[in-house]
């Protein structure tokens, strides 16, 4: 998944990067930037709200969010012996 957020204030022009921070509603904090790159194994497992906060220079603040399904991830087959009859005569 990649997202990308171009965020501009009318008085200051572009907002830093360091001021733009994006947070699942899930897991919390993912990082600060104008770029915001996962992959689903990034995320736990559910419906995620992903928000984009920027805040300017006087400390106002905007926020935009998308709503992503992370699906439970496939896990490895596992091998299990219930019982076991071998005879063997060396």
């Amino acid at each position: 998944m990649r997202y990308r957020k171009v965020v501009e204030a009318v008085e200051d022009g572009l907002v830093p990067s360091s001021h733009i921070v994006w947070e699942s509603s899930i897991d919390g904090s993912l990082g600060a930037g104008r770029y915001l790159v996962l992959s689903a194994a990034d995320l736990t497992a559910g419906s995620h709200t992903i928000t984009v906060t920027a805040t300017d220079a006087a400390g106002l603040s905007a926020s935009d969010s998308v709503n992503v399904v992370i699906s439970l991830r496939n896990a490895l087959p596992v091998a299990a012996v219930d019982r076991c009859d071998v005879t063997e005569t060396v």
